[in-house]
């Protein structure tokens, strides 16, 4: 277009809340019903430059994925028999999706500890 190009750009206070927001501690619930999310604040988390914020957001992701697959893997364990085909498949789908992200985050530290750099 011939319209001049806008370029905006991020306040110090938008910076900062911002920063505040990604680096929240992770919870169980945000494992359970905010994955997409996760990931979104995880690549921001690269902006910023801190490792150690990267890792230890890892460190929680994963801690509170293992608990969800062990419940998941015990739920499956308990009540295979009781279950509904579809539960029971449903579940699978679930744990599976888990395992998957949790060799996701070993990767990811795994790739961030070899970079030796964030971004």
């Amino acid at each position: 277009t011939l319209r001049p190009r806008k370029v905006y750009q991020v306040t110090e206070c938008g910076q900062l809340r911002l920063t505040e927001h990604v680096c929240q501690p992770v919870t169980s619930e945000d494992v359970s019903l905010r994955m997409a999310e996760l990931v979104l604040r995880f690549n921001l988390l690269g902006h910023l430059g801190d490792s150690e914020a990267s890792n230890r957001f890892l460190d929680q992701f994963e801690g509170h994925l293992e608990t969800q697959i062990q419940a998941i893997k015990k739920d499956l364990q308990n009540g295979q028999d009781q279950k509904s085909l579809h539960a029971r498949l449903s579940a699978e789908y679930g744990l599976e999706i888990y395992q998957a992200t949790g060799r996701w985050i070993r990767r990811a530290r795994k790739a961030i500890e070899e970079s030796g750099d964030e971004k």
